[in-house]
């Protein structure tokens, strides 16, 4: 299953910690479930392989493929 995440519309606040990618064009989060989470801007697979999508709630991250701020939806 493949979920668009939304913009961050604003900066980050100062307790918020952006999530990024450990290397260039790797996805921040990797599993082996069936959940892609995907850039609301490009399209590139931010969190790949998740079991869940709460594994990834309440979350902020960095694209590794276009740099756009990206948030989860719960």
């Amino acid at each position: 299953m493949r979920i668009r995440l939304l913009p961050l519309l604003t900066r980050p606040r100062r307790h918020e910690q952006v999530l990024v990618a450990s290397a260039p064009s790797t996805p921040v989060l990797t599993g082996n479930g069936d959940v892609d989470l995907e850039c609301w801007r490009c399209g590139f697979a931010i969190c790949a392989g998740l079991h869940q999508v709460v594994d990834a709630s309440n979350r902020i991250f960095r694209c590794p493929g276009c740099d756009a701020l990206n948030r989860s939806r719960l």
